[in-house]
């Protein structure tokens, strides 16, 4: 699958692991199934949510999974690396 900007791949995402603060703490020989098993836990839960929605956009999922969006339009650079979204769970 060819990921689109600004989103990465199933192997770009490995890249993003490494920069997590706790990478560190992964054995080594367990990395690759753990990213793996990420990965597959991400397209399942979109597949779900698509599956519930078939043909809406993105805005009328969000509209209908209950979600609240706030756009923010900024260069958002932290640390030398942009970051695109924040979210904030259990916090209705």
């Amino acid at each position: 699958m060819k990921a689109e900007f600004p989103f990465p791949d199933r192997i770009g995402s490995r890249e993003e692991l490494v920069r997590d603060i706790h990478y560190h703490k992964i054995p080594e020989q367990d990395i690759s199934h753990i990213a793996d098993r990420a990965w597959n836990t991400g397209v399942t839960a979109a597949s779900e949510i698509l599956d519930r929605h078939p043909g809406k956009s993105i805005w009328e999922v969000i509209t209908q999974e209950g979600l609240k969006v706030i756009k923010v339009d900024k260069d958002n650079v932290i640390g030398g690396m942009r970051c695109f979204s924040e979210y904030y769970s259990g916090r209705k």
